[in-house]
């Protein structure tokens, strides 16, 4: 249990540097652009993942 915490808490912060990356190196009006996209490059594996774990408890 402790992992899984640190393990979220570790994808906290990362997400949150890849987010200050964006706005340090990616000019103001190309940033929705990339921030869509990252969260969509985030959110693709994590449906997955979900999904796969749901599929498993069935």
């Amino acid at each position: 249990m402790l992992l899984c915490f640190l393990a979220i808490v570790a994808l906290f912060q990362f997400y949150m540097s890849a987010l200050a990356v964006i706005r340090t190196f990616v000019a103001d009006q190309y940033r929705p652009l990339f921030n869509a996209g990252f969260n969509l490059a985030v959110l693709l594996p994590t449906g997955i993942g979900i999904s796969s774990v749901v599929r498993k408890l069935d």
